[in-house]
């Protein structure tokens, strides 16, 4: 089982890549996040959860008999996504922290060694991952038309990086002008 917290781009493209690659993958968000999580669904997820609804820890453990995810991609690049991420993943389990943070965060680290993590960061790919993603684009096992919610020109950025503080955009697309 493959949890993605926060369902913002890097999410739902870590989702259905979880999902190609076999996995079982539940996707959560909170309540501004509705509209994500119901196309995280669309994209593939096998569960959403919006965490303001739902107990995600009880759901996790009902769903694997108490173990836990193998596997946590914390995308939200947040800190109480991570510290959830870290109670959700099992025992020698691996947690992957994708988002980013803008600021130092506190992380209880006996979890870490207490359940025997891998735990491991991610920013950027080697150039051979490239290939992989244009071949799962081109075989249209990987959307990305879904998640650009906006086209915008370049000089109303400012429109487009309001609307995606409100959670009201996903992914907004700015084009130059002439």
């Amino acid at each position: 089982m493959v949890v993605v917290i926060g369902p913002g781009p890097l999410g739902l493209l870590s989702s259905q890549i979880s999902k190609v690659e076999g996995g079982y993958v539940v996707v959560l968000g909170l309540s501004i996040d509705e509209g994500k999580l119901s196309l995280a669904k669309k994209l593939g997820a096998d569960l959403v959860v919006n965490i303001a609804r739902g107990d995600p820890e009880e759901i996790i453990k009902d769903l694997t008999r108490g173990y836990g995810a193998d596997v946590v991609l914390e995308c939200s690049g947040s800190s109480p996504g991570a510290k959830l991420g870290l109670k959700l993943v099992r025992k020698k389990g691996k947690f992957t922290q994708m988002g980013l943070f803008g600021k130092p965060i506190k992380i209880d680290f006996e979890q870490i060694a207490y359940k025997e993590l891998k735990v491991t960061g991610f920013f950027s790919q080697k150039w051979t991952a490239w290939e992989k993603a244009l071949k799962l684009l081109e075989q249209g096992k990987v959307q990305t038309k879904p998640l650009v919610t906006e086209k915008l020109p370049i000089t109303e950025w400012r429109k487009g990086f309001e609307k995606k503080e409100k959670g009201e955009a996903i992914k907004t697309v700015l084009y130059p002008v002439d």
